[in-house]
């Protein structure tokens, strides 16, 4: 299109677009300095802005909004088709001209406000039929615009937007509503869409020193004038600006740019091969502590796979301690302040000297690196899905990828979702902190995003719980306030480490327990709440109420707790165990009040469920970290020799990645726009032999039997857009980092427990400020405080309100039990090895 106008003799023009086209338009704002300006008459916003809330709108925007949510509800089943079998859809619709009146007929029916003529719409399919187009049309279906644009909003159009929420996407100048007029604007009112598109150049010539033209049917019509001349003129000052969403880079001899042609090793001139890559074992200087065991038995459920129950469902025998395993305390009762003290990467002394003694660049965590080589793994592998090939048959049916909303179903048909996509949490882009000093970094966590992390009741529960599992019951007790027997203070202890390097990286993992029977000794220890508490965890006493008490089934089961593990946490419980060169991983289920059973995954488990095999996780792994080092020295180049705030956020086809200073105490509106780093790459490759051609591996399909033993090589490359750029490019880094940390903070809204209001959080609030007096721990002004960025809510999905009626069962159930509970069996074992 931008072709055909400069061919045309177009120096600068306009574009105007509805539909399909208005996206057509913003990229070619975005890409093209030809385009001036922009006109639209269909603009999407996806998520309400917070300085335009829909309190705010006037009457006609808020009917606009319900039509546009009757439309998602009800009326885009054909963008579905669209969007995922357009060609099967395409070619079928197209065959028949029958066919293509009705599906195309409807559309000029149903979103219409006057419906069009018998002629006109015969005229329209009649030239799709001719022209054979209809199937490459809906192909489109598989940004903020900094040139002046305006906006006519019709009444009728299907997705209407309102005007202030639509200046929050783009430079908007000029806007009109219009009473009348639908989603057809140019076939229903023609004269109106003329008159604004008219207008508003009209309204740009009066400021501006350029001459305007624009063919009115057979007419040409100028308007002269000097917004669009200053404009230009402030964006000549700068550098040319760099297109973000493009397929190719914008200087094709760029060293770091592949060249044209389909995403092989051939078309990229920076690799990162298995085989090439060092990560090794890194012997600490200072004396390793002594690694934990389990107690209670539990060692035995290392040697025997699947879950092991607390207590068979059946016949009620104990398989472990009911007194121990059965009664989890309280956290209030434990004494969190006597356990080792967690040390992150930039306070780690001993971590620090070891990377200067190995003369290394980087040092991290498991915790802190994790999250960066996932999003590297879902940009790599393009968000492959998990395999839930070892669950039966109800976890096999697919699910719809576009967001479900719950709606009320009986307590009898539970709901259940069998999406085979990460979840949303593990998706989520992740930033970290670079601490700079005297010459090397150390990866810390940013917990600026996450604000809720302090009132993460799982966490406290997984440190109690890890510490109940690898204590004799005497040992642990003294770890109890209160206790008659107090135990020694373990918080000055340094605990136990395995130190992974690679070329520039020195890597800390926390051992957490060990059984010198295991092909790798060493494995991490988990606890994991059922799914009533990780959905509703501030409800979590009364969430404790539900247990999983058999094997398969959509709720109550071990079944759906392994289900949402793969989806959840096993791409970070693999990283994690690599770097510390664990064998697997022991995931003890429980509801805080109590253990249900516990499960030993290795590796090899785990990585067929990730990648649909057992051979490929170390190729993965050792691709991913290769991945993530190249990343973080290339990011340092930024601002060298400074402390650094580095974001990761993977989409299906690159990974952006931003990187700013690292300035806590000036305000955010006041820092350095961000650089922008944004990755592409190929997918995973086996072998690189100049002699032959590299077999292209696809994670979730059938895997190459020599996977394992050749190398992988992953091509790649990035375009780098600077903060100090042009005006456009800035405003386009901001609002995408701005994108990021909408995303990033979703989980920072708090669903309040049963039976309290968000009426209540104000009143406790308000009553602690002027009483002058320490509310009690329990007070719900203490439990709930008022921090920025954090809202809470009573409103909870079906499947919340579903498990709660679970709970309340499982709570009842359990008292019956109780009061029925005669003498308790308890069967006892222990593992024997044979010498021999």
């Amino acid at each position: 299109m931008n072709d055909l106008m400069l061919g045309l003799g177009f120096a600068k023009y306009g574009v105007q677009a509805g539909d399909v086209g208005s996206r057509i338009a913003r990229i070619m704002a975005v890409k093209h300095d030809a385009v001036h300006c922009v006109h639209l008459n269909l603009i999407s916003v996806q998520t309400p802005p917070a300085e335009h809330p829909i309190e705010s709108l006037s009457l006609e925007e808020k009917k606009g909004l319900q039509k546009a949510l009757k439309f998602i509800n009800s009326g885009r089943g054909y963008s579905l088709e669209h969007g995922t079998r357009p060609s099967t859809i395409g070619f079928a619709i197209a065959s028949s001209p029958i066919a293509l009146l009705s599906w195309i007929g409807e559309k000029y029916l149903e979103w219409s406000d006057k419906d069009p003529s018998i002629d006109e719409s015969l005229t329209v399919v009649t030239a799709w039929y001719i022209t054979d187009t209809f199937p490459t049309s809906i192909y489109n279906y598989r940004d903020f615009i900094g040139k002046p644009t305006a906006y006519s909003s019709f009444a009728e159009e299907i997705l209407v937007t309102p005007i202030s929420w639509a200046a929050t996407t783009c430079n908007l100048v000029w806007s009109k509503y219009h009473s009348t007029g639908g989603h057809f604007a140019a076939l229903e009112e023609p004269e109106l869409l003329a008159a604004d598109i008219q207008a508003f150049l009209r309204q740009l010539a009066v400021d501006s020193g350029l001459t305007l033209a624009a063919v009115v049917g057979s007419k040409v019509k100028t308007y002269e004038g000097s917004a669009i001349a200053q404009y230009e003129k402030q964006l000549s000052a700068q550098p040319p600006s760099l297109p973000l969403d493009r397929d190719q880079p914008p200087h094709a001899n760029a060293p770091d740019a592949p060249r044209r042609g389909p995403p092989t090793l051939g078309s990229y001139s920076r690799f990162v091969a298995t085989d090439l890559l060092s990560i090794s074992n890194l012997q600490p200087t200072i004396p390793s502590p002594p690694i934990a065991t389990l107690a209670h038995g539990l060692d035995r459920v290392l040697f025997n796979p699947g879950v092991h129950f607390l207590q068979d469902p059946r016949s009620g025998v104990y398989n472990f301690s009911p007194t121990t395993l059965g009664n989890v305390p309280k956290i209030d009762d434990f004494d969190f302040a006597k356990l080792p003290q967690y040390v992150t990467s930039s306070k780690d002394e001993a971590l620090m000297a070891l990377a200067t003694s190995a003369d290394k660049t980087f040092v991290g965590s498991t915790s802190t690196t994790v999250g960066m080589l996932c999003q590297i793994y879902f940009w790599l592998s393009k968000f492959q899905e998990v395999n839930t090939s070892m669950l039966s048959a109800e976890w096999q049916t697919e699910a719809s990828r576009e967001p479900i909303t719950f709606q009320y179903r009986p307590p009898n048909l539970p709901l259940c979702r069998q999406s085979k996509q990460f979840t949303m949490g593990q998706r989520l882009p992740v930033s970290v902190i670079l601490h700079y000093k005297d010459g090397r970094y150390s990866i810390d966590a940013d917990k600026s995003i996450d604000l809720t992390s302090e009132q993460n009741i799982l966490g406290q529960y997984g440190h109690l719980m890890e510490k109940l599992l690898t204590s004799e019951p005497d040992e642990f007790g003294g770890f109890l306030k209160g206790s008659e027997k107090p135990a020694r203070s373990e918080a000055d202890d340094r605990q136990a480490y395995y130190y992974t390097q690679t070329k520039h990286m020195v890597l800390r993992s926390q051992l957490d327990a060990q059984n010198d029977h295991l092909p790798n000794k060493t494995f991490d220890v988990k606890t994991r709440g059922s799914i009533a508490i990780r959905q509703d965890r501030q409800n979590y006493e009364a969430a404790a109420g539900y247990s999983v008490t058999k094997l398969r089934g959509s709720y109550n089961s071990f079944e759906r707790e392994y289900y949402d593990l793969i989806r959840s946490a096993f791409l970070k419980y693999q990283f994690q165990a690599r770097i510390g060169a664990m064998d697997g991983v022991i995931v003890a289920y429980h509801n805080t009040a109590e253990f249900f059973g516990f499960q030993y995954c290795p590796l090899p488990e785990m990585d067929e469920a990730l990648f649909g095999s057992p051979l490929v996780g170390d190729k993965i792994f050792r691709t991913c970290v290769g991945m993530m080092e190249q990343i973080l020295l290339e990011s340092t180049t930024s601002s060298p020799g400074t402390s650094l705030s580095i974001t990761f956020a993977a989409t299906t086809d690159r990974l952006r990645v931003f990187v700013e200073p690292y300035l806590p105490d000036v305000d955010s509106e006041l820092r350095p726009v961000p650089t922008m780093f944004e990755y592409k790459a190929t997918t995973f490759f086996l072998g690189a032999q100049p002699d032959r051609k590299p077999i292209a591996i696809t994670i979730g399909a059938e895997i190459p039997h020599e996977a394992n033993r050749e190398p992988w090589t992953t091509g790649f490359s990035f375009e780098k857009h600077s903060g100090e750029s042009d005006i456009l490019t800035r405003d386009l880094i901001v609002r995408r980092l701005r994108d990021v940390r909408e995303v990033q903070t979703t989980f920072n809204t708090i669903h309040l427990p049963a039976g309290v209001t968000e009426a209540a959080i104000v009143e406790a609030a308000v009553r602690a400020s002027v009483s002058g007096v320490e509310p009690d721990p329990s007070d719900l002004s203490v439990r709930f405080p008022f921090k920025d960025g954090i809202t809470y809510t009573s409103k909870v999905s079906y499947m919340v309100k579903h498990l709660r009626r679970l709970a309340v069962n499982g709570h009842r159930t359990r008292s019956q039990r109780a009061a029925k509970r005669g003498r308790v069996v308890q069967l006892r074992t222990t593992v024997d090895v044979n010498p021999n």
